[in-house]
């Protein structure tokens, strides 16, 4: 599960920011009741929509509860890393598909 508040995978892409900005008090939550009255209420109103997100997340609450006790400052270090390790695991499929390089260059 990702910890972030970012786009949802489980969303059509023309709701997905919608559904992001839904989830995002669940992760600005300040302890884990909050987190899950945000989470039900998410559920309430784009439950319908998207089952699979809300049991999702109800099925990985367990990976997200450590989160929920860092503080804001480490949260948005957690949030960086999680784009960076995505950002750079792309990079890695893309030179991967590209066959090889003659330099490192070539591959920048």
């Amino acid at each position: 599960m990702t910890t972030g508040p970012r786009r949802p995978a489980h969303a059509s892409r023309r709701h997905r920011a919608e559904v992001a900005r839904d989830l995002k008090p669940v992760y600005t939550a300040v302890n884990e009741d909050e987190a899950r009255l945000r989470l039900a209420e998410f559920d309430e109103k784009g439950g319908r929509r998207y089952p699979s997100i809300a049991g999702t997340r109800e099925r990985a609450w367990s990976g997200f509860l450590p989160f929920l006790g860092l503080p804001d400052a480490i949260r948005q270090v957690v949030h960086t890393t999680n784009a960076i390790e995505s950002l750079n695991a792309r990079y890695r499929r893309a030179a991967q598909t590209c066959g090889h390089f003659p330099n490192e260059q070539a591959a920048l």
